[in-house]
């Protein structure tokens, strides 16, 4: 009998290669000073007792929330001290998302959404509403998504009309799981990446498709609109006719996101934890990785796809898993 090979084996020979570089007319970018660098290296981080499978920052960058566990872990970005711990899940948190500061009433409203996403409508009722200290006061929200799978369902967006409480618009098309849909800052298109190698580009007001991107010869996993709505960037993770042991361990890059409001700065992350950033103008780059022997030890990627970026500071953050949140100045 065919021996099973352990995730620990291959982590022993295998290193992070790309299939090209990136490059600017031609050019391939070259390391920015002081790069690339490690684990162990970053600016500040945060040990956790568990791995956070999910972040979020509010809009003023006062306050860090982690998924951890069944627990919202609310930490204060100044000192990186833990403030708050907000209880009422049942189930591995997954998602958290802070809203835009109530300047109004001075509060924060965070929404989690719960391991099980099937339950759309228990998952509902689940409502936690809980002060965060003085500084912190808001409502917790538990959410969930229906989500199409086999030929019962046809995958689809639908777009509602929040203050109404009524859907608006029904988009269909795609012919398998949508991973990642979003709204571009200006309000005309909605983007969608599915894992029918298409992503496909709506228009918010009439629901027309304007664009279908693709085939792009592999799973799409996540996308990102530049700030002036003029970009997008998405990520193809394995081709179809790899392996499902190899694909779901190296080559997925899970996160991806602009810097600037240009959109010249780009950042995403692979789940072999590795963070990268291009500057597209300077045509430099930046990586920060975990070392051979931090993967060892982990045995396996858990794949936390978090990725933020704290404008104000000029960091980037990281969820990693080695139970580990990283800092890192993009300068």
């Amino acid at each position: 009998m065919p021996r099973t090979i352990k995730p620990y084996e291959i982590l022993a020979e295998w290193s992070y290669g790309i299939e090209s570089d990136f490059a600017l007319n031609g050019t391939p970018a070259s390391w920015r000073i002081g790069q690339p660098v490690n684990w162990g290296d970053e600016d500040r981080k945060i040990d956790l007792d568990d791995n956070a499978y999910d972040c979020t920052v509010s809009a003023d960058e006062k306050f860090l929330a982690l998924g951890i566990g069944r627990q919202v872990c609310i930490y204060d970005l100044e000192n990186l001290e833990l403030i708050e711990v907000l209880d009422g899940h049942t189930e591995k948190i997954v998602k958290v998302e802070f809203f835009p500061v109530d300047t109004i009433c001075n509060k924060y409203q965070l929404a989690s959404a719960r391991q099980n996403m099937d339950k759309l409508l228990v998952a509902v009722k689940e409502m936690v509403s809980r002060a965060v200290s003085d500084l912190l006061s808001g409502e917790l929200t538990a959410f969930g998504s229906p989500r199409s799978t086999g030929t019962t369902l046809a995958p689809k967006i639908m777009i509602w009309d929040v203050e109404k409480g009524e859907k608006r618009l029904v988009l269909e098309g795609h012919t398998d799981s949508i991973i990642w849909v979003n709204a571009s800052p200006d309000g005309e298109i909605v983007a969608s990446v599915s894992w029918d190698q298409m992503v496909k580009l709506w228009d918010t007001s009439t629901g027309c498709l304007v664009h279908d991107i693709g085939p792009t010869g592999g799973q799409n996993w996540v996308g990102t609109f530049s700030p002036d709505s003029k970009y997008i960037a998405f990520t193809r993770g394995h081709h179809p006719r790899l392996s499902q042991k190899y694909r779901r361990m190296f080559l997925e890059t899970v996160s991806v996101q602009w810097l600037d409001r240009k959109g010249l700065l780009l950042a995403f992350k692979g789940r072999e934890g590795g963070v990268n950033v291009y500057d597209m103008l300077e045509n430099q780059k930046w990586r920060s990785d975990p070392k051979k022997s931090d993967l060892i030890n982990l045995r396996v990627f858990t794949g936390q796809a978090a990725l933020r970026y704290l404008r104000k500071a000029n960091q980037l953050i990281s969820l990693d898993p080695d139970q580990t949140v990283r800092f890192g100045f993009v300068n």
